[in-house]
């Protein structure tokens, strides 16, 4: 039995009909033809998904470069509410204030402190079909990274809380 799509097929085809045999040379060229759209359109479609997933990475980037902004105001506001706070009760008990207060306060700005050059997205590569396929590893390992430092962030953060609290 004949492949569908192969000349012998198209042959077969022919016969049952009562028409023609195709010509085998303008055959090949219609199924090279058909092959080329194909694969125009397989590329094509490759194409539209890489840039729609770059889009979501950039997106994806641009949200945890935010919570990461937000995260960095709120320590700056815990580290203004805790230390004030601190200073009054150890007032209040008549314990003398230590300079272990302003020294935990500088420790977690600094491990907080977020350098936006890191959070730089990486610079789009002139369009050829190699590169989006590269595009995607330094982009991933960025919000990785991101990701990181957000999660680090907020489990300091409510260490931090939860020690005010009580």
């Amino acid at each position: 039995m004949a492949i569908e799509g192969s000349y012998e097929y198209e042959c077969m085809r022919a016969e049952l009909l009562g028409i023609d045999r195709p010509d085998y040379d303008e055959f090949m060229k219609i199924k090279a033809e058909k092959a080329a759209t194909e694969g125009v359109e397989l590329t094509t479609e490759c194409l539209k998904e890489t840039h729609a997933q770059q889009e979501e990475l950039h997106q994806v980037s641009g949200k945890l470069h935010e919570l990461n902004s937000i995260l960095k105001s709120t320590q700056k506001k815990i580290n203004n509410l805790t230390a004030p706070f601190s200073r009054f009760v150890r007032a209040k008990i008549g314990m003398p204030a230590s300079s272990n207060e302003q020294d935990t306060r500088t420790t977690n700005s600094e491990n907080l402190e977020i350098n936006p050059e890191e959070f730089k997205e990486p610079d789009r590569a002139d369009s050829n079909d190699e590169a989006p396929n590269r595009d995607h590893v330094p982009l991933i390992d960025n919000l990785i990274d991101k990701f990181d430092r957000t999660q680090i962030s907020m489990e300091v953060q409510n260490k931090q809380m939860k020690r005010f609290m009580k």
